[in-house]
C-alpha cells in the first residue's frame, strides 16, 4: 500500500464543529428487507492497491477473500463527505460515522444512506464500532490526537469506550480505555474485544472500560482496521491492515492468536466490517413511555416529548410519532409538539417494533394577544428592538450568534407573533430567551442606525459583503443600515440571505450575498432580493383590557365572570396576562370572589 497513506490519522478527518444541539431525521417506517447473505462478510473499501477502484461497500467470504463482490459502488463517497470511517450492523442498517464528522444510516437493502446528526463531541475520531444484542447498545471507539505531535502525526493521546444510544443519538462516554485500540467487536454473549497498535488482543469491560491484555495477534497493525462477531459461525473476523497488505484473519478469544485466511481483493482496507446473522438475535419492545405524560402549552409555542423503550435492550428503539388532532396540536417526527388551537390533544409514539404504543395528553392554551415587545415604525436610538423577518410564512428574530471569526454572522431564531402581527410573544423554542435577542440602535434617522447586540455585545449593519475573518472585531466595519423615507423601517439588509445549514436543523442562518468562509466563497439560499424587516421595541405598553376581561375580546361579558368560575373548579387554564384581568378585587387571588364580581360589573 501506498505509504503516503497516514494512520487512522490521516484516514479519519477531524470531526467538523457544530454547534448545532443534535436534532434527529426523520426516521424510516419498518426493517428493510434483509437481501445480505449470511454466508459472506461485508464491509466498506477506503482503499485498494488498484488506485482505480472507488469507495465501495462490498463482500468476500473467508473461504475465499480476495474474490470481492461490489455490493455498491461510491463514485462521489456519500456525495457530501469523503468516505465511512467505522460502522456497526444492526436490523437491517449500517449506523456509523463518515470522514465529514455527520453520523448515518445506512439501509443494506438498497445501500440508501440517511444523515442522522453531526457530532458535536470533543473527540478528534472514531476508530471501530459494534452493536451488542444482549444490551441494545452500540458501543464505539473514539480516540483524540496530541496537540502538537511534532514528527509522528500518527500519535493517538487518549482512547475512549462510548456508547451511541440509536434513539436519541445522545453520545455517552464510559471510560478512557488503553491507549490506541484501533478494532471492536461484542461477541454472542455481550464481552467487548479491541486490538491495539501494538498488535495484542484486549479484552474489554463495557461497565468500567478496564482492559486485559489477552495476548499477541502476531500481526504488525498499520492504519484503519475493523472487527466483527459471526453468529453464524462463532468466529471473530479481522479486517487487518498493515503497510503493505489487506488481510482477512479469525482471532482467537482465549490466545489472541490471529490466522490469516487470504488477502482482501487487491490488499484492500476495510472498514465497518459485518456479517449478517442467519438468525438475528432481536430483543422486541414490550413498551413506550412518553415524558411527560401530560403537558400543556399556549398557541404558537413548542414542545419536545421525549420516549423511551422497555427492556432496555430492545434491538429497535425508534419510535414514530402522530396526534389525535392535528387542528389543535402537530407533532414531528422527532416529537416536537406545535400548540396550533386552543383545545386537548394525545400525542401518541409507536414503536416501530411491534406498534407498542405510549400517550402524553397536551392541553393547548389561547395564546396572548400582546407582550412588552410591540411593532413600530419609528427607532430610537439607544432603544432596544427585535428586528424580525419572515421566511415562509415562519416570524424570525435575528440574532448575532458569532462565536469565532469563521462561524456565519447571524442567526435567525423562529418567534412567535400576535394574531395581527403587531407583538412578539415569546421565541418559538422555549429554550430561547427573548432578552438574547435584542438589540440596540445606535444612529440617527438620517444617517441610519447600527446595532450592538445586547446578549453579546457584537454588532451587525446590512453590508453588501463582508470578509467573515474580520466580522465583529470593531463597530467601525459596519455600515449603517438603510432606511426609507417616512420613517417606516423596510427593505433593508437587502442582501442578506439565508442557509439551512444542516437539512434537519430548525434555525435558519443568515448570512450576506457573498462572504468568505475558510477561503471558500458560499452562495446562500435567498430570502429575497430585498428582504422586509420589522421592529418590535422592547418596553413598548401593550393594549389595555379592562380589569376583569379575563378572554382579551375589548368587553367585560357573562363569560369572561364563566371563565373564572371554570378556573376555580380546575376546568380552565389562564395565561399570566389573563391571571391578573381575573383578580378583579386585587387581593392577589383567583377565586370564586372575583367571578362573583365579574359577573356584577358586567350586568
Amino acid at each position: 500500500m501506498k505509504a503516503i497513506k497516514k494512520f487512522l490519522a490521516l484516514l479519519l478527518t477531524a470531526v467538523m464543529a457544530f454547534t448545532v444541539v443534535p436534532v434527529f431525521a426523520a426516521q424510516s417506517s419498518s426493517v428493510p428487507e434483509k437481501a445480505l447473505s449470511a454466508g459472506r462478510l461485508y464491509g466498506y473499501r477506503v482503499f485498494d492497491d488498484d488506485d482505480t477502484l472507488s469507495y465501495a461497500w462490498i463482500s468476500f467470504t473467508a473461504d475465499n477473500p480476495a474474490a470481492v463482490t461490489e455490493e455498491q459502488v461510491e463514485e462521489n463517497a456519500f456525495d457530501d463527505y469523503t468516505n465511512m470511517n467505522c460502522g456497526a450492523y444492526v436490523n437491517g442498517y449500517v449506523y456509523g460515522f463518515a470522514e465529514n464528522g455527520y453520523f448515518y444510516r445506512v439501509n443494506t437493502a438498497d445501500w440508501s444512506r440517511e444523515r442522522l446528526f453531526a457530532d458535536a463531541s470533543s473527540y478528534n475520531g472514531w476508530s471501530d464500532m459494534t452493536f451488542d444484542y444482549t444490551t441494545g447498545r452500540l458501543y464505539a471507539v473514539a480516540y483524540n490526537l496530541p496537540w502538537d505531535s511534532g514528527d509522528d502525526e500518527t500519535a493517538i493521546e487518549a482512547s475512549f469506550l462510548v456508547t451511541i444510544d440509536l434513539l436519541t443519538y445522545e453520545i455517552t462516554q464510559v471510560a478512557q480505555i488503553t491507549t490506541g485500540i484501533l478494532t471492536l467487536a461484542a461477541d454472542a454473549q455481550g464481552e467487548l474485544y479491541g486490538i491495539a497498535m501494538d498488535g495484542c488482543l484486549y479484552h474489554i469491560n463495557k461497565q468500567d472500560g478496564s482492559t486485559r491484555n489477552i495476548g499477541s495477534t502476531g500481526q504488525v497493525v498499520s492504519y484503519a482496521q475493523s472487527m466483527c462477531y459471526d453468529y453464524n459461525t462463532d468466529t471473530m473476523y479481522w479486517a487487518l491492515c498493515n503497510i503493505s497488505q489487506g488481510v482477512l484473519c479469525s482471532v482467537n478469544l482465549e490466545t489472541g492468536a490471529a490466522s490469516r485466511l487470504g488477502i482482501i481483493g487487491g490488499n484492500t482496507e476495510v472498514v465497518s466490517l459485518f456479517a449478517v446473522p442467519e438468525s438475528e438475535p432481536v430483543v422486541h419492545v414490550e413498551s413506550v413511555d412518553i415524558e411527560p405524560a401530560e403537558a400543556s402549552i399556549d398557541v404558537g409555542l413548542t414542545l419536545q416529548l421525549s420516549a423511551s423503550v422497555s427492556p432496555e435492550n430492545a434491538t429497535e428503539k425508534r419510535v414514530s410519532w402522530s396526534t389525535s388532532d392535528a387542528g389543535i396540536a402537530t407533532v414531528n417526527e422527532n416529537g416536537v409538539v406545535y400548540g396550533s388551537t386552543a383545545g386537548t390533544a394525545v400525542i401518541t409514539a409507536a414503536s416501530l417494533d411491534g406498534g407498542i404504543i405510549g400517550t402524553c395528553t397536551v392541553t393547548v392554551n389561547a395564546a396572548a394577544s400582546s407582550s412588552d415587545y410591540q411593532r413600530v415604525d419609528t427607532l430610537e436610538s439607544g432603544g432596544d428592538y427585535l428586528i424580525v423577518t419572515r421566511v415562509g410564512g415562519q416570524a424570525y428574530a435575528l440574532v448575532n450568534r458569532n462565536a469565532s471569526p469563521n462561524n456565519f454572522a447571524a442567526m435567525l431564531v423562529p418567534v412567535v407573533l400576535s394574531a395581527d402581527g403587531e407583538y412578539v410573544l415569546s421565541p418559538l423554542d422555549s429554550s430561547e430567551s427573548m432578552d438574547d435577542l435584542l438589540w440596540a440602535a445606535n444612529g440617527d434617522y438620517t444617517n441610519g442606525f447600527s446595532f450592538r447586540s445586547v446578549g453579546s455585545g457584537l454588532y451587525f449593519a446590512g453590508l453588501t459583503y463582508c470578509n467573515w475573518t474580520a466580522i465583529n472585531q470593531t463597530e467601525d466595519l459596519w455600515l449603517p443600515l438603510e432606511h426609507t423615507d417616512g420613517g417606516t423601517a423596510k427593505t433593508i439588509l437587502k442582501s442578506v440571505r439565508a442557509e439551512q445549514i444542516d437539512p434537519t436543523a430548525v434555525k435558519l442562518y443568515a448570512g450576506i450575498t457573498t462572504g468568505y468562509f475558510n477561503s471558500v466563497i458560499f452562495d446562500y439560499v435567498r430570502i429575497a432580493d430585498a428582504a422586509n424587516v420589522e421592529f418590535y421595541k422592547f418596553g413598548s405598553s401593550g393594549s389595555e383590557y379592562a380589569l376583569g376581561d379575563v378572554n382579551m375580546d375589548g368587553s367585560v361579558s357573562v363569560s369572561d365572570a364563566l371563565m373564572v368560575l371554570r378556573f376555580t373548579m380546575g376546568l380552565e387554564t389562564l395565561s399570566d396576562a389573563q391571571l391578573e384581568l381575573a383578580d378583579f378585587n386585587g387581593d392577589g387571588t383567583v377565586s370564586t370572589v372575583d367571578a362573583l364580581d365579574i359577573l356584577r360589573a358586567a350586568i
